[in-house]
């Protein structure tokens, strides 16, 4: 998917997103200081609701998201890094406490090889004890309910 105009109307479309409630979310499974990668962080709004709490990384395949994330992180004063990587390959230079994968961001991967690779990777970069905290859609839902159509 190309993320080059819809990156500036996004956090529009996401108005009705309960970001505050995956914060709650994480708080509950990560003791707050952590380091935390937010994969698929599109824009950076759960990435920097959770930076209230929580040092974080942000990271998604699209820079033109991150371009709109870093502008919000600057806005507030924050100092996240995002970095551009593929959820599949994911690397990181030092090792974190937590990952997030949040708003069915797993979903964009069209393969169980792609999840696969995706949770190889994860692995790689979780300290020992890290946890990884995802949700996603299920088939039930993508091919019976949502029945191929994209919804916003």
């Amino acid at each position: 998917m190309a993320y080059e105009q819809f990156a500036y109307i996004y956090d529009e479309l996401m108005q009705d997103v309960p970001y505050d409630q995956w914060v709650d979310w994480v708080k509950a499974y990560v003791p707050i200081g952590s380091t935390i990668a937010d994969i698929g962080c599109g824009t950076g709004t759960a990435t920097l609701a959770l930076a209230a709490h929580y040092e974080m990384l942000g990271i998604d395949l699209s820079e033109e998201m991150l371009e709109v994330a870093q502008e919000k992180a600057m806005e507030e004063g924050l100092t996240i890094q995002f970095w551009a990587q593929d959820m599949r390959e994911i690397e990181l230079p030092t090792p974190v406490d937590a990952v997030t994968i949040l708003c069915d961001s797993l979903n964009y991967l069209r393969t169980e090889e792609d999840v696969r690779q995706t949770f190889t990777h994860v692995s790689g970069i979780l300290k020992e004890g890290g946890r990884l905290l995802f949700d996603t859609h299920s088939p039930y839902k993508m091919e019976t309910l949502f029945n191929g159509k994209t919804y916003a």
